[in-house]
């Protein structure tokens, strides 16, 4: 066994022995996280007093490699050598849920934010925040929005919206106690529209935290709100971005955000993710004719000209697209999504996909694909397999592939 194994088994060992004599809870922004050493130090062994002796540069790295943020949180417990380097790390990444599903407003920060007015200031470690909610019962109306619809306001924009009043309020305090510039990824998977005051064109992320490098946005583009333009998300100013996912595009506002971001950040993204969900609700909903469907994505999204070989996205890795149509621009689609820097590519009821693959496969450039998925629309799943099939055999490079046909009813492997 390596010596970092034995290290690593040994602070797990520490935690545990933590838990067993505190029974301590295991909830974030607790005082319990406070370290004791002259109560604790009689039950620790020769071994892992020694640890305990270890340069904080090791005992660093090995803290890394603790998965579990309650074996963390104990060892935080252990000594004040140990808390002051473990505590950076526990608290580098916090996620913040809503207790119910059906009160996707209610989310308390309290704990974390109260330590923002004392020596332990929890969040000046915080570099990546996640706002979660699970995705069980309220799968349709999702947006808090919904939960005060008053119609006689909904018009002229002035009514009042106390849910996601509410929801910017409760979550606005723990955004602020962290350092200015401090954030290095955001998550929003609510669900729901954001408050204009994290992320609108005059919100806190904007203009507070602008080296994020990664966003990951769920949103519920069905939201009447939104589809008036009255939850405006900027994501421009965000300079840094290398990574980018949206699931639940659908609004104008959308997809100018979108198409505002791109252009300001296609040249460095790593990871970008789209999930449209419907192409044809989000066809009607831009008021996009029939006509124009298929080259939308690419002429107005991606603006980019007839039979361009423009690359757009040379630094680009990971690519997934769903609920989309090219059916019309695979060609330019193509030659904008580099083959030979993608390392994973995933495309869900995508229109157009066969033919962005064998576009894709004639460039003549060297692939590094290791990751292929494809969901096809029940118009094309007949053929779906033969057309990847055709897409392999035309590289000969393909290392370690994993490659699926995910159907509506069967996962066939292809290779």
């Amino acid at each position: 066994m390596l010596i970092v194994d034995v290290i690593l088994n040994l602070f797990r060992t520490l935690a545990g022995k933590v838990a067993s004599v505190r029974g301590l809870k295991d909830d974030q922004g607790k005082d319990s996280t406070l370290p004791w050493d002259n109560t604790f130090g009689s039950q620790l062994s020769l071994t892992e007093t020694m640890l305990l002796d270890l340069p904080a540069e090791i005992l660093l790295a090995i803290a890394e490699q603790v998965a579990e943020k309650k074996d963390l949180k104990h060892l935080c417990e252990v000594s004040t050598y140990l808390y002051s380097i473990v505590i950076p790390i526990l608290y580098e990444r916090i996620t913040v849920s809503p207790q119910d599903e059906d009160l996707l407003d209610n989310i308390d920060v309290s704990p974390l934010v109260r330590t923002c007015y004392t020596p332990r200031n929890l969040l000046s470690h915080t570099k990546n925040i996640e706002v979660a909610s699970q995705f069980h019962t309220r799968t349709r109306v999702r947006c808090v929005h919904s939960d005060d619809w008053d119609w006689n306001s909904f018009d002229d924009g002035e009514g009042e919206h106390p849910s996601i009043d509410r929801l910017a309020a409760n979550l606005m305090p723990l955004l602020e106690g962290c350092r200015v510039n401090s954030l290095r990824s955001f998550t929003w998977a609510l669900g729901t529209c954001i408050p204009r005051e994290i992320i609108g064109c005059s919100g806190y992320l904007p203009l507070k935290q602008k080296l994020i490098e990664s966003i990951r946005l769920i949103t519920d583009g069905a939201c009447d709100y939104n589809l008036n333009s009255q939850s405006p998300t900027n994501l421009s100013d965000f300079t840094h971005l290398k990574k980018l996912s949206w699931s639940g595009l659908r609004s104008e506002n959308d997809i100018e955000t979108l198409q505002d971001t791109i252009k300001q950040v296609s040249h460095q993204l790593v990871e970008l993710e789209l999930n449209f969900i419907n192409w044809s609700e989000v066809q009607a909903a831009l008021f996009v004719d029939d006509d124009d469907s298929d080259t939308f994505f690419v002429r107005s999204i991606l603006e980019l000209p007839l039979q361009s070989t423009i690359r757009m996205f040379p630094a680009l890795q990971v690519l997934s697209l769903s609920g989309l149509s090219f059916e019309s621009a695979a060609e330019e689609m193509a030659s904008a999504f580099d083959f030979s820097s993608l390392r994973s590519l995933k495309m869900r009821l995508c229109s157009g996909w066969e033919e962005f693959l064998l576009c894709g496969s004639r460039l003549n450039r060297p692939t590094r694909l290791k990751c292929l998925e494809i969901q096809p629309t029940l118009s094309n799943e007949v053929s779906a397999e033969g057309s990847i099939s055709e897409f392999l055999r035309s590289f000969h490079g393909l290392l370690d592939p994993i490659t699926r046909l995910e159907s509506y009813s069967r996962i066939v492997g292809i290779i």
